[in-house]
């Protein structure tokens, strides 16, 4: 028999624990991302809301760049959306008694207001969606598709029956030429 006594020997750190700590902070980094994306969304909704509400000239261009941006880290935000369409107007032309919209993006304006719709811009904000709903209508006028337009036209008139003027104007104008 051997006289020495038994050392214990100190295990060296495994080699799959290295790993494993890598794992677990990309996971917590991948949540915390993923997180804070409302977060990175809405500072740049409120960055664009401000440019596109100031009457500067150049606006509605750095406007709707913070509105990108929003819509990347963010895309079911119908807000955004709902600015987007109005960037998409671009700048109006004084007129007596209305705006007249000469360099409007027509099929943006429905891309990114039925967008808005469809994400329940109803809910955040009834004014907007009202709005929405109506320059909708219009823009489908513009673009000439009549059916479209008269079938939004219903619509804003059954949804808002005391905001509907201009709908039921435009809808009787079709009525009467068909």
């Amino acid at each position: 028999m051997d006289n020495t006594s038994e050392v214990p020997i100190a295990e060296t750190p495994s080699k799959k624990r290295f790993p494993v700590v890598v794992l677990i902070v990309v996971i917590l980094g991948g949540l915390g991302f993923y997180a804070s994306r409302p977060l990175f969304a809405s500072y740049y909704l409120k960055k664009g809301v401000v440019e596109f509400q100031s009457s500067e000239a150049g606006n509605l261009e750095r406007a709707g760049s913070y509105f990108q941006k929003s819509l990347r880290w963010n895309s079911s935000d119908p807000l955004t959306h709902y600015y987007l369409a109005r960037i998409a107007f671009g700048q109006g032309t004084p007129m007596v008694g209305y705006t007249a919209w000469i360099k409007a993006d027509w099929q943006r304006v429905i891309e990114h207001y039925e967008k808005a719709l469809l994400l329940g811009l109803e809910n955040k904000d009834a004014n907007r969606a009202e709005i929405a709903l109506s320059d909708t209508g219009r823009a489908y006028r513009k673009l000439e598709n009549y059916k479209k337009a008269d079938e939004i036209f219903r619509e804003h008139i059954a949804r808002y029956p005391e905001k509907s003027f201009v709908s039921r104007y435009l809808l009787a104008s079709d009525d009467f030429e068909v």
